[in-house]
């Protein structure tokens, strides 16, 4: 879907451009995009992020015919979980844990007075054994313009 290029006259003082667009049997569906990146010629990955993903993604979803299928790889813009499904992780302090137990609504243990009386190892553990299944904001944010369209997340690196 992406790629990134540079001008071969001074390649190393240029600013990559990263392209992306779709194609099918039948050509380019006319919704390309380029985003200017930085001189880093090594890894354009950087450059792409969620917001730039999206903001072209939804061009796409209006362009795509009925009942197109939508194959995405592993990178991280393509699987951005909404902050509503977004389970914790080992980052999490004491009071990231201790909010997202009580949002999500799982009991304090019995054995307990409260969160605060627990370890944070025991959080984590907690919020493990309750985690719910991830939302991608991509499916949430253009299901309805799908247009009978069927997205799937690669199980592959790259395609």
């Amino acid at each position: 879907m992406g790629c990134s290029v540079a001008s071969p006259v001074d390649q190393a003082e240029q600013e990559r451009v990263i392209l992306v667009n779709v194609g099918s049997e039948d050509g380019f569906l006319g919704v390309g995009k380029e985003f200017v990146g930085s001189k880093d010629k090594n890894d354009y990955h950087k450059e792409m992020n969620s917001t730039h993903f999206l903001e072209w993604f939804a061009e796409v979803i209006e362009a795509l015919p009925e009942r197109s299928v939508i194959v995405l790889d592993q990178e991280s813009y393509h699987r951005t979980v909404t902050a509503e499904t977004k389970n914790p992780t080992t980052q999490y302090r004491k009071i990231e844990l201790v909010e997202w137990l009580e949002t999500h609504g799982v009991p304090v243990p019995d054995d307990e007075e409260s969160f605060w009386d627990m370890k944070v190892i025991e959080l984590r553990e907690l919020a493990k054994r309750n985690q719910i299944p991830p939302q991608y904001v991509v499916e949430k944010n253009y299901s309805r313009f799908w247009k009978g369209c069927q997205i799937t997340l690669a199980s592959c690196g790259s395609l």
